[in-house]
């Protein structure tokens, strides 16, 4: 029996809190196992509860770990995307490519 779906209340003001099992975070998370453990350790990754002998992890702290993450920007998004060479740079390294071709 797993600890997916585990919701225990605090208080009853605060809305309760779900703890995830180990299959859940994996199937979150584009981590691999070791990886969230190192994370963990160096204190980048919501730390675990143990329920039942098990680990388990907040939802709610692992959902905002993944908020966090940076987004990807692709080419032409970003607002100021520097050329990666230069327009003189282009002729130098294709007068030295030729220079060294013999052409």
């Amino acid at each position: 029996m797993g600890l997916e779906g585990i919701v225990m209340s605090e208080t009853n003001s605060k809305p309760p809190i779900r703890y995830i099992g180990r299959r859940e975070l994996l199937a979150r998370v584009p981590l691999s196992y070791p990886s969230i453990w190192k994370k963990t350790r160096q204190g980048e990754f919501p730390k675990p509860r143990v329920l039942g002998g098990r680990n388990a992890w907040d939802e709610s702290a692992v959902d905002a770990f993944l908020a966090a993450l940076p987004e990807r920007q692709y080419l032409g998004t970003a607002k100021s995307i520097e050329p990666k060479f230069t327009e003189d740079k282009r002729k130098r390294l294709r007068r030295r490519k030729a220079v060294s071709t013999g052409k």
